[in-house]
């Protein structure tokens, strides 16, 4: 979660200043997010003010069991949705395939792209001992020999 997001989560509590307990509290409720680290807000903290409004307080990382790719579509729609955690799959998707997110969830994302796009699973090809034997001759030729 950014800082900026965060610093707009703790404003709109609108709690006393000093009130850090109940800031914890408000925060943990209003997002559903145990906070991770507290401090003061840069701005507040060149100024010595230690008021709750200047507390930054970042969510826990989900756990990796829970960070998840999911492929989902059905028969009637050519849309599929993607929904990821994966910054591999997020690169692919924006930077390969130029797709923008449907939305934005912080660390996940979620895209939408065409169902034609989507390949079943495939077995490993396993190559035959004939097969073996004409690539490693291939591998051969392509070595030069030092004289």
């Amino acid at each position: 979660m950014d800082e900026a997001r965060v610093w707009a989560n703790l404003k709109a509590l609108a709690l006393e200043p000093g009130d850090i307990g109940k800031a914890i509290q408000a925060y943990e409720t209003k997002t559903g997010h145990k906070p991770k680290a507290i401090g003061l807000h840069p701005q507040n903290a060149e100024k010595g003010n230690r008021c709750n409004r200047g507390l930054i307080m970042a969510r826990e990382k989900t756990p990796l069991e829970e960070q998840e790719t999911i492929v989902n579509f059905n028969e009637a729609e050519d849309m599929a949705v993607i929904y990821t955690h994966s910054h591999k799959w997020m690169r692919h998707l924006e930077d390969e395939l130029g797709m923008q997110p449907i939305r934005d969830y912080g660390e996940a994302r979620e895209y939408e792209i065409p169902k034609k796009w989507l390949r079943l699973p495939q077995k490993p090809r396993t190559a035959s001992p004939a097969q073996k034997a004409h690539l490693a001759k291939i591998r051969k030729g392509r070595v030069k020999t030092a004289a």
